[in-house]
């Protein structure tokens, strides 16, 4: 997931003209930084890390929208699937993506 995000906003900063090197370098830098805000988490870091978003900022409204069209109840979905199948080595067709249920 970390990846393919980080592929998604690269495509999109060079399919609205900025150049693949300058939009890969940037992209890195941004994740980086996000990374390196919560490398060291206590159990209340990243909800912390949520509030401290300003207030009608771009970071606010990013992820309020991504909250709103239920990407993260789609990842919290993904989690179960992906811990049924470790801890019983098999695929369960019920938790499949929403889009093949």
């Amino acid at each position: 997931d970390f990846y393919k995000r980080q592929l998604t906003a690269q495509q999109w900063l060079e399919s609205h003209g900025v150049g693949a090197s300058q939009a890969a370098a940037y992209v890195g830098a941004i994740f980086a930084t996000m990374a390196a805000d919560s490398a060291a988490p206590k159990p209340g870091t990243f909800a912390a890390l949520v509030a401290e978003q300003t207030p009608g900022g771009v970071n606010e409204m990013v992820w309020k929208g991504q909250n709103e069209d239920g990407a993260y109840e789609a990842l919290a979905h993904s989690l179960t699937s992906a811990h049924h199948r470790f801890v019983t080595g098999t695929i369960d067709p019920d938790l499949a993506p929403a889009a093949k249920r």
